[in-house]
């Protein structure tokens, strides 16, 4: 007979893994991958900044994550830099790999 009970509490799981993704996810290329998304969206004048995850769910083989970031864009028109902020939906897989979703 197989006894099952779902010790597992997800919400509380999310709210760690959220707290603490700055122990166990490389930062420069979680950053890269940030920054390849940025220069797609609004091309090579712009700077990252203020990287942070808003979610970090569960599903099955990995995670649904949220990244969300500020860039900074500079242009030859004006000294003052355009700040834009964006959330980026990736899929964390159990091997580490990080793939983009969308973006908004």
């Amino acid at each position: 007979m197989i006894i099952k009970s779902k010790v597992l509490n997800l919400d509380k799981l999310e709210t760690l893994l959220i707290s603490k993704w700055n122990d166990f996810l490389d930062n420069r290329k979680l950053l890269n991958f940030v920054k390849g998304i940025s220069v797609n969206h609004h091309g090579n004048n712009c700077r990252v900044q203020n990287v942070k995850l808003s979610r970090f769910k569960p599903q099955h083989n990995g995670f649904l994550i949220w990244i969300e970031f500020s860039i900074s864009i500079t242009s030859n028109l004006t000294d003052c830099p355009k700040i834009i902020n964006m959330t980026t939906e990736a899929f964390l897989e159990l091997s580490g790999d990080l793939i983009h979703i969308k973006s908004i």
